[in-house]
């Protein structure tokens, strides 16, 4: 079972996630950017992290088999649009049970901020039954725009900003993959 911590609750915890990964090999840690999700396939310690969020969303959809991707989904104020770039990370998965799905940040422009989360929501519990959603609470001006997901140790930990400087850019190491969010 996916692990969330955020830094207004479990600052050490959340610290302690962003230290695990950053302490990995370059070659099993990914930074991902606005318009792209990252994919870690395989069974064995890997890091994805994203920071810049705001009005975008961060998305993590974690698997029952201890994979799972995290991507930086650009700032979208149509809920359906989130839901299809949720779909599409479930499709690069390769379709497995999603044991969760984790936002955060993704301030709402027009809708008010409950009802846009709350129509994301719903619609992603509709179509994966199974999977715990959730969407941590954070303040309109300061949401948690950060975040590291390690998906073989089952932890996601999401910051306000990112502690330090994370990731690795460019190509990606062993098991992980770079996709490109449709229509991005």
């Amino acid at each position: 079972m996916l692990s969330i911590y955020t830094e207004d609750h479990n600052l050490a915890e959340a610290t302690q996630v962003y230290h695990a990964g950053l302490t990995l090999h370059y070659t099993r840690r990914q930074t991902v950017e606005m318009g792209v999700f990252c994919t870690s396939l395989l069974p064995i310690s890997a890091a994805v992290g994203t920071t810049g969020a705001g009005p975008c969303l961060i998305i993590v959809v974690h698997t029952r088999q201890k994979t799972g991707a995290l991507g930086h989904f650009p700032g979208d104020p149509e809920p359906s649009n989130v839901v299809r770039g949720v779909a599409s990370m479930v499709t690069a998965l390769g379709n497995v049970p999603i044991e969760c799905i984790l936002f955060s940040a993704g301030i709402a422009g027009g809708d008010s901020q409950s009802k846009y989360q709350s129509r994301i929501c719903g619609t992603c519990q509709n179509v994966y039954p199974k999977a715990s959603i959730e969407w941590p609470v954070q303040a309109a001006d300061d949401p948690y725009g950060a975040c590291v997901y390690m998906p073989f140790e089952e932890k996601a930990a999401l910051f306000h900003q990112m502690p330090g400087r994370f990731g690795t850019f460019g190509e990606p190491g062993k098991g992980l993959k770079l996709h490109p969010y449709p229509d991005q």
